[in-house]
Formats: C-alpha cells, structure tokens, sequence
C-alpha cells in the first residue's frame, strides 16, 4: 500500500489553478524531495498533503481519504513543518515542542508526554535549548526545534517546507542528516528545496513541479537538461553545475 495516493487533485485560489494533478502515489519510508522553481507549487502541494488545504479530488493517506480524518487523528499521523516559525508572544522550547503532544493528552499532559518531549529534543540533540526562549535561537536551531514539535507527537510522516532555507552549509548538512536518520528509523519524509547540490545527496525520490504539475516522480536526481525545463534556464548548463 502506498502511503499517499493523490487522485484527480487541482486546488484553485479564484480563477487560478495553482495545483493539477491527476494522479501521484508517494511509498512510505523514503526521503521525497520536491523541486521547483517559486510559484511552481511546492508549497501548495504540501500543504494539501498535510491536510491543511482543501483541494477537489482525492488524497488517500494508508488507503483512507484524508479528508475523513478528524484533526486529531490527521495530527497523530502527519507533521506539518513550516519554512518559518512566526509566534506573536514568547514561548520556551519545551513548550513548543509540548505542543506537539496535545492531540495525544488534549490539554491533560501526563508523565508518557513529559517523556515524549524531552526525547524528541535528545533525538534532535537540542535538550539543552529546552528552556531558551525561541526569540533567542538561531535559524538552524529553530527548524530542530520545530521538528522536534513533530517528532514529540510521534507521527509517522513528516512535511516540511524548505527546512534548508536561510542556513549555512554546515546546518544544512546536519539538518540533511537527521532527515534522513528519521527515515532509517521508519519515518517517511516529504521536503522542498532549492537546494541543488546537499538535499539531493540524501533524498531517495525526486518530485519536479512546474506551473502545478508534475513533471517528474523519480529515484534519480534530474540532469542538467531537466532542471533547465524545470526552472525555466535558457542557456546550456556546464559540466561543472552540480558540483560543490
């Protein structure tokens, strides 16, 4: 069974068709990188995924319809990570990523929760950030920390919107590697990018968009002459585009 079976999918925002998509099945336990150039869609798609967005057609997550899950249950499965963490008032680390266990204890957390925090910071290797205020943290350690607020609520797929953007090499790599350290424990992983040289390295499966579309949904990472299409290059890419 595949994890997400998409069906005659098309989300609309007035007259404009910014998703299209007549069918895409996603297997579980694989890191899915999806490419684009902005306004291809990426983050649409995503977020139709994620159940956050309510699209014509159909989204089957383990062979039932997304959208007969309860927000309860869709939070238990899927855990939807932004490109950017935007709060307006102050919260501790921990209590973000406390958040992410409330559709397990909805308002009443127990020792299990406690427990379940505190290890999800441990996997993220940022235990020690648990009581600095999130204003205070830095790009890379605020995306740790919001994955972290997924991770807590155990679900089993992770959705995340550019989690590369706005960090350095060294953080990109990191964040790469837990990414793909979370599906060799079982985790399946759909993220965008535009990063072209690092996230491909570790991805199993790439998802190329354009205008709504997909182009392409494969194991090998797009050549040169694909990613001319995809991003819409006029000119002939070098030997040399892909290399650090």
């Amino acid at each position: 069974m595949k994890l997400f079976e998409v069906h005659d999918l098309r989300y609309r925002v007035g007259d404009k068709v910014l998703i299209e998509l007549d069918h895409l099945a996603i297997d579980g336990q694989e890191l899915n990188l999806v490419l684009g150039a902005n306004g291809s869609g990426k983050t649409t798609l995503l977020r139709c995924l994620a159940g956050l967005l309510a699209a014509e057609g159909r989204i089957l997550f383990k062979g039932k319809s997304l959208a007969t899950y309860s927000p309860i249950e869709r939070a238990r499965a899927i855990g939807w990570v932004p490109s950017q963490l935007q709060l307006g008032f102050e919260m501790s680390v921990s209590e973000l990523v406390q958040l992410g266990r409330y559709p397990w204890h909805e308002g009443y957390p127990r020792a299990h929760d406690r427990a379940q925090v505190t290890t999800s910071l441990e996997q993220l290797g940022i235990a020690s950030l648990a009581h600095r205020s999130l204003a205070t943290l830095s790009s890379g350690e605020s995306q740790k920390v919001q994955i972290a607020r997924a991770l807590a609520c155990e679900v089993e797929c992770l959705i995340l919107d550019e989690p590369c953007a706005h960090l350095d090499v060294g953080a990109r790599y990191e964040m790469m590697r837990i990414l793909k350290g979370l599906v060799s424990q079982g985790k399946t992983v759909l993220m965008s990018s535009h990063d072209l040289y690092l996230a491909p390295r570790f991805s199993s499966r790439f998802l190329s968009l354009r205008a709504g579309r997909v182009i392409a949904y494969q194991a090998e990472q797009p050549g040169r002459g694909a990613l001319r299409q995809l991003y819409s290059i006029d000119e002939e890419l070098g030997d040399d585009f892909l290399d650090e």
